[in-house]
């Protein structure tokens, strides 16, 4: 059996001791999520694996879809793994202060990293933390944790709906309230906490903290970005699109099509969409699948050896986010 159609994942909802008290924004209309789930995973083939949602492949795990169709599912992506991790972080309390690691090499991998895209602000000074202030050193995070303090040292940043931020390799990063987040990145093994807001969690025991694994995946020289990053505007008339983060190994698009859009950034590749606005269908201009109903708060997984398929919106816009590896 090939997979040559596009397939519709089924989220993961996950509770979180900071999770908000319904889903933030204009998704919540789209997203039944109970109080306080913090992380909705939308395409993971590790920690919280997503299923097929429909059709014949339905109920297998992203983790066995890319166990058989191998590259034809991720194309030259992956060295071995599914190459991307997909979720929204839905805030209604401050993510613990962590940065992430790898656990064998105790160091976060140089090529990596994770693309913040705000979706939603509940007011106008919610903020993120992204990496430590200016001329603070080693010494300096050292005796704040021996204090049992970090936040003085803390680069806070404004987050407003349509910022995005990335992450460089080894950022110190959280988010604060009000926040809804879309958050991409590659499959990271460990998240190391390194300040937690001395508060406890769902079932009121104090978080653990790591903090020697911490400072030893953390970059302490210089300071993170102080702001989004600026987007890039790539022709595609009628169609906007506009990349949000390129790096190595992933890239983002955001896409308001109001008419027939075919994807075709990067060439034949593995996509992932998030839908977030409108409705419409994904079709085949050489019916190699039927056309499936699309709308907003759907993840779709475009395999690399898809025929590309056409997204013809129902109404007036159909906007998505566009993750390609």
């Amino acid at each position: 059996m090939s997979i040559l159609s596009p397939v519709r994942l089924q989220p993961i909802t996950v509770t979180k001791v900071w999770g908000a008290s319904k889903m933030l924004g204009p998704l919540s209309e789209h997203l039944q999520v109970e109080p306080g789930v913090g992380e909705v995973w939308l395409a993971s083939a590790q920690q919280y694996v997503n299923k097929v949602a429909e059709g014949a492949l339905a109920g297998m795990g992203l983790d066995e879809l890319h166990g058989q169709f191998g590259r034809m599912l991720t194309g030259d992506s992956g060295n071995g793994e599914f190459p991307l991790t997909l979720k929204l972080l839905n805030v209604g309390d401050w993510l613990s202060v962590q940065v992430h690691g790898d656990e064998e090499e105790k160091k976060y991998k140089e090529e990596m990293g994770e693309v913040w895209h705000v979706l939603h602000a509940d007011r106008d000074d919610t903020e993120i933390v992204m990496g430590l202030k200016i001329g603070a050193g080693r010494q300096e995070v050292e005796e704040a944790v021996e204090r049992g303090d970090l936040t003085d040292l803390l680069a806070k940043v404004p987050a407003r709906a349509g910022d995005t931020f990335f992450l460089p390799s080894g950022t110190v990063h959280s988010v604060g309230p009000g926040l809804a987040i879309f958050e991409l990145q590659q499959p990271s093994s460990a998240a190391y906490r390194f300040h937690d807001w001395n508060r406890p969690d769902v079932n009121g025991a104090m978080r653990q903290l790591h903090h020697e694994k911490a400072l030893q995946a953390i970059t302490l020289s210089g300071h993170a970005p102080s702001e989004p990053v600026r987007r890039l505007e790539i022709y595609g008339a009628p169609n906007r699109l506009r990349l949000l983060v390129e790096t190595p190994t992933f890239a983002l698009l955001k896409v308001d099509a109001t008419q027939t859009y075919r994807p075709w950034w990067g060439g034949a590749k593995l996509r992932v969409l998030f839908v977030l606005e409108g409705e419409g269908q994904m079709c085949s201009p050489g019916g190699y699948f039927a056309p499936m109903q699309v709308g907003a708060g759907q993840t779709w997984l475009l395999p690399a050896g898809l025929t590309t398929p056409l997204l013809i919106p129902a109404k007036s816009k159909l906007a998505f986010l566009e993750a390609v590896a």
